[in-house]
């Protein structure tokens, strides 16, 4: 077997923990096709992201030994899984499911804070600048007595030069300095990243894995995807690999891209994934990009994978190989240090990542009744219960259900 392990990502478009005990097939839609790619490797050793999923603690613990199950059932394997809460508000809260076999892996939040709270606090200092720079070319006074208005180059509508007077007791009283702020969402509303070290053959390989808000956010407020990078690059990690929802190239000098450099996008076209289709799209949410350091590993990046995402999700699975570059050994040659026990199993989902037990070989004792959902087959070679809060929705502004942004006409040919 290679000296080598696969990283995936999977954004499984807003499960919810209860959707599984509806669907008794929903846990072997996610472990067929991540077995069956890892089958046609040649490779057992893995580490795989789900993110999107929403619950209570005990209910995505049951989601993870259903998930452990499914995959006891196919490969006769333990899988170690690892649920962790990464925040947000009551409608952008999220967990991290971390799935793996053959290898030690641990979890954290990654903690960005701090970082976007200095971001949030940049972009008021640029309000006031904004805000200031539009009074000295439009004064106060002459606005008042507006019969019409403008919208202001960033989003505000303001009150123009004009005769007459205005009734003001119907309009809603607005911090005229937020009206030029890019980003008015509290440093609570955003989600956290996950943090990952993974022991392999005496190293250690560290991973950032990330769901970041919808494209229309991330555009505004480019900051909370600048922070994600901002503190993997402060940890040394290695690899960043996640759903972004950006357009375009990411601010970092820190990790280089991979996939955005591809013709592929990762999300289906909507029009198409509503005829039963799977087409790419163009748009490149999801993003896989190894640090720019000189480090013991080599990571390949594979195209999308679509392979059994019909009637799962609207994103395609990002997949790497992550292998150790061997050097010539010198005298004495040093044997690496054996790995470490695996960290004991929890039942307890708590802010940081927490390990579940390994099923026994028996049938899933969750079962119920419900409709069965059959993921799609196929292969990719590898070379190639919560209820929106209106305040807080908008969070997750210009993702759209159905996979593509709707609005995007370039969509032809993975939360």
């Amino acid at each position: 077997m290679p000296k080598s392990f696969a990283v995936m990502s999977w954004n499984l478009e807003r499960k919810s923990g209860r959707g599984f005990t509806t669907n008794e097939r929903l846990a072997d839609g996610i472990v067929d096709p991540i077995v069956t790619s890892l089958e046609e490797k040649g490779q057992e050793r893995f580490v795989a992201y789900l993110m999107e999923f929403k619950g209570k603690p005990k209910t995505l613990e049951d989601v993870g030994i259903k998930i452990q199950t499914a995959y006891k059932q196919k490969t006769g394997r333990d899988l170690d899984v690892e649920i962790t809460d990464l925040g947000g508000g009551s409608y952008t809260q999220e967990s991290m499911i971390t799935i793996s076999d053959g290898l030690k892996v641990k979890s954290e939040p990654l903690g960005i804070g701090k970082r976007v709270e200095e971001k949030i606090e940049a972009d008021v200092v640029l309000g006031k600048r904004r805000y200031n720079d539009f009074n000295s070319r439009r004064p106060l006074g002459k606005r008042a007595a507006a019969k019409k208005s403008e919208t202001h180059r960033y989003g505000s509508e303001v009150l123009v030069e004009g005769a007459g007077s205005v009734d003001t007791s119907s309009i809603k009283t607005i911090d005229p300095v937020d009206r030029f702020r890019t980003n008015t969402r509290p440093a609570s509303e955003f989600r956290d990243g996950l943090y990952s070290e993974v022991e392999f053959e005496g190293q250690t390989f560290k991973i950032v894995s990330a769901h970041a808000p919808g494209p229309k956010v991330t555009k505004e407020f480019p900051g909370v995807v600048e922070a994600t990078f901002e503190e993997a690059a402060e940890r040394q990690v290695d690899f960043v690999i996640g759903d972004f929802n950006t357009r375009g190239s990411i601010k970092t000098d820190a990790f280089r891209p991979t996939i955005a450099k591809r013709n592929l996008g990762t999300t289906f076209k909507a029009k198409d994934r509503r005829a039963g289709k799977q087409v790419l799209g163009t748009s490149k949410w999801d993003r896989a990009m190894p640090t720019t350091r000189d480090i013991p590993f080599k990571i390949n990046v594979a195209d999308p994978v679509i392979s059994g995402a019909a009637g799962l999700t609207d994103h395609a699975r990002i997949e790497a190989e992550v292998t150790l570059i061997e050097t010539p050994p010198t005298s004495p040659q040093v044997e690496p240090a054996s790995p470490t026990e695996p960290f004991p199993s929890s039942a307890t989902t708590t802010q940081s990542a927490q390990p579940l037990a390994s099923p026994s070989t028996e049938a899933d004792p969750f079962t119920a009744a419900g409709k069965s959902s059959e993921a799609a087959a196929g292969g990719t070679p590898f070379d190639a219960e919560t209820v929106a809060d209106p305040a807080s929705a908008a969070l997750e502004g210009g993702e759209a259900a159905g996979g593509e942004e709707l609005t995007e006409i370039a969509l032809a040919s993975l939360v």
